[in-house]
């Protein structure tokens, strides 16, 4: 039961990721800002 939810998360998350990065493209050039003002 707990792997099968695990599981369940992970796709979830690939999902929201997925449809997040398709529908707002500024999303991953702010991450990307972040990540460039961090290191």
């Amino acid at each position: 039961m707990k792997s099968r939810n695990e599981f369940a998360d992970g796709r979830a998350r690939i999902f929201n990721s997925a449809l997040q990065s398709i529908k707002l493209p500024q999303v991953t050039s702010e991450k990307e800002i972040f990540l460039a003002e961090t290191s």
